[in-house]
C-alpha cells in the first residue's frame, strides 16, 4: 500500500509539475474494513455473521444508522440494480452467496423489489455452478458476456449506462 501511495504522490507531482495550470490536490481515499474470523468455518460461511458484516459496511460508508436508510441512500427503488459476480471458482471460490444475499436483502428492505435486482456473470452456467439459483434467492441471474461488457470501458459513460440498462432488463 506504501509503495502504491508513493507511486501515486510522484505521479501526481510529476504532473502537476508538467501541467500549466495549479492542479487540485488529490482527495484522500477512505477504505472500509469489517472482520470476523466466525464468518468462514470449514469453507461454510455463518450467513448471520455475513449479514451483520455487509450492514455495517452499508451503513459506515453511508454514515446512516438504519440499514434500509443506508441502501435507499445509494440506490432509488426505481433504478435497475445489478450485482456483478465472479462466479469461475465454483461454489468454494466464487462471490460468496451469502455477502450477494446480504446486498440484496439490504436493497429490498430500501424497497427494491427482489425479482428487479439481476445478478450476473459472464457465464450462466458458471453462476449456475457456483450455487446461485433463482428459483430459491428470488433475484434474477443473468449471463453478460465478456466482449458485451468490455464494450463498456471504451464508450463515455453515458453509453455505458444505455449499454447495462438494455442488459439488466
Amino acid at each position: 500500500m506504501l509503495i502504491r501511495n508513493v507511486a501515486l504522490v510522484l505521479f501526481c507531482a510529476i504532473s502537476s509539475g508538467l501541467a500549466q495550470g495549479q492542479q487540485p490536490a488529490p482527495t484522500p481515499s477512505i477504505v472500509y474494513a469489517v472482520r470476523n474470523p466466525d464468518s468462514i468455518k470449514q469453507y461454510k460461511t455463518n450467513p448471520h455473521i455475513v449479514r451483520e458484516m455487509v450492514n455495517r459496511l452499508v451503513m459506515a460508508v453511508t454514515g446512516e444508522s438504519d440499514v434500509a436508510k443506508a441502501w435507499g441512500s445509494l440506490v432509488s427503488p426505481g433504478e435497475r440494480v445489478g450485482i456483478k459476480i465472479s462466479a469461475a471458482g465454483g461454489e468454494l471460490f466464487t462471490t460468496h452467496h451469502d455477502i450477494v444475499n446480504a446486498i440484496v436483502d439490504g436493497l429490498v428492505s430500501a424497497g427494491h423489489p427482489r425479482s428487479s435486482i439481476v445478478v450476473w456473470d459472464r457465464s450462466l452456467g458458471g453462476i449456475k455452478e457456483a450455487g446461485y439459483r433463482p428459483s430459491v434467492d428470488g433475484y434474477r441471474v443473468k449471463a453478460i458476456h465478456r466482449e458485451d461488457a468490455a464494450f463498456c470501458r471504451y464508450r463515455r459513460y453515458e453509453q455505458r449506462q444505455s449499454f447495462f440498462e438494455d442488459h439488466l432488463q
